[in-house]
């Protein structure tokens, strides 16, 4: 099940506590990182799964971004993307 990260209310207040709430243990970075209204789902890096329709039937999955020491724990795919978001599908050109 995912769980998110901690945010310890003692600590003082930075101005981003709101993206570390909706943080979940797993990702490769924080939450709301990313492009405007991206979602985890949509990260060439959320799921093993290739196709389209296998990705849209699983609520969670692992995080495959390459990070030392990352949790290997799920994260579900509505989860506000990273900063490390790149969009499934999507193939670089050398052109």
């Amino acid at each position: 099940m995912p769980s998110k990260i901690h945010v310890d209310s003692t600590l003082h207040q930075a101005g981003f506590e709101d993206r570390l709430r909706e943080t979940y243990k797993g990702m490769a970075h924080i939450a709301g990182t990313g492009p405007g209204g991206g979602r985890c789902r949509a990260c060439r890096y959320w799921s093993e799964k290739q196709g389209l329709e296998d990705r849209a039937h699983t609520k969670s999955a692992r995080c495959h971004y390459p990070l030392p020491g990352k949790s290997k724990v799920q994260v579900p795919g509505q989860a506000a993307a990273c900063r490390f978001f790149e969009q499934f599908g999507q193939q670089l050109c050398d052109g």
